[in-house]
């Protein structure tokens, strides 16, 4: 449930270890004048913030039925209020008493991110609200101290934090898992336990009928917690194998290179202001943007175009002028 291991988990090692591979080989350590975001860029994104923090309860629970998605929402809602909490304070306590955003855009969802895999059971209060504690922690910190070390000794230039929001987060969840399924005897959830795991149904055909449930293998807690923990290992198996096999492809001759100059520019592929930064540099009609070419072919002039550089020259020396004017008049 919620994706933990199997998205999560999965897609940040799969990324990461592509990451790190071409971090080696291409480090863009040396072209960073334009590798930040700018403060308009970053209050928008805090809406897709907001909206993923409100919608995480639907995302955890769309595949659960009847009472687990209760448990779902409820158990969704109490972890990413405790993380969103706590990063708060961290951020405020950690960056000289003042909000960094980029914790708050990513870590205050570490809580939906870490409850996934345990959210449909009855984990309690305390159990999810832990859960995001220790979720909203690792993230925060992970944003703060975990990533500028990994750049710095192993060249791994997470640009997104993956690992901080979705790496970290998920192997707790699927830690959550593990321990919540070994914490999930009959006497808890009756007898139906097998609409929770499958697998821990009855294998009497009769039986599970009678309970209403499908055929299981009679797993026991014990059993079904070592399944959640080779699903675990699995997921971040896959995903590091994956990537390997991609960045392989990737790293054929065939596919063409990114040079250093193009990195954390978007003017070599999209349409962008005038005074986007690095545009000046992408093509030879940017390089003369402020020309305007009047009059006919024999005699035509070039003049300068107001721009957003030197239109404050052009309304202001008027005024300096007429100010001039006036003091010559009146001596």
């Amino acid at each position: 449930m919620g994706g933990s291991m199997y998205i999560h988990a999965f897609g940040a090692y799969y990324g990461l270890v592509i990451a790190w591979v071409f971090s080696l080989k291409h480090p863009a350590s040396k072209v960073r004048t334009n590798n930040h975001s700018i403060y308009t860029s970053d209050q928008f994104s805090m809406i897709g913030t907001i909206f993923l923090w409100m919608f995480w309860p639907s995302f955890n629970g769309a595949l659960a039925i009847g009472g687990q998605q209760h448990r779902v929402i409820i158990n969704t809602v109490l972890a990413l209020c405790v993380s969103c909490t706590v990063v708060f304070c961290y951020s405020y306590l950690l960056r000289d008493s003042k909000f960094e955003i980029v914790e708050i855009q990513n870590a205050t969802l570490a809580g939906g991110v870490a409850v996934g895999c345990s959210s449909d059971l009855v984990i309690g209060p305390w159990g999810a609200m832990l859960i995001g504690l220790v979720a909203g922690t690792i993230s925060a910190f992970g944003f703060m101290y975990l990533t500028p070390w990994l750049e710095k000794k192993l060249g791994l230039h997470d640009t997104a934090g993956i690992h901080n929001l979705h790496g970290m987060p998920g192997i707790l969840g699927g830690l959550g898992g593990i321990f919540s399924s070994l914490n999930a005897p009959e006497s808890v959830y009756g007898t139906h336990i097998g609409l929770l795991f499958p697998k821990r149904a009855p294998s009497n055909v009769t039986l599970a009928l009678l309970l209403n449930e499908i055929p299981g293998e009679d797993r026991t807690a014990e059993t079904q917690a070592g399944f959640q923990a080779a699903a675990l290992f699995t997921s971040v198996a896959l995903g590091i194998i994956g990537a390997l096999f991609a960045t392989g492809f990737l790293l054929l001759p065939c596919i063409s290179k990114m040079s250093e100059e193009r990195y954390f520019l978007d003017s070599f592929y999209w349409h962008v202001p005038s005074d986007y930064p690095g545009k000046e540099s992408t093509s030879h009609k940017d390089k003369i943007p402020n020309k305007q070419v009047t009059g006919g072919d024999s005699d035509s002039v070039e003049v300068d175009t107001p721009t957003a550089t030197n239109l404050s020259t052009i309304t202001t020396v008027p005024e300096t002028l007429r100010r001039d004017d006036e003091s010559t008049e009146a001596e």
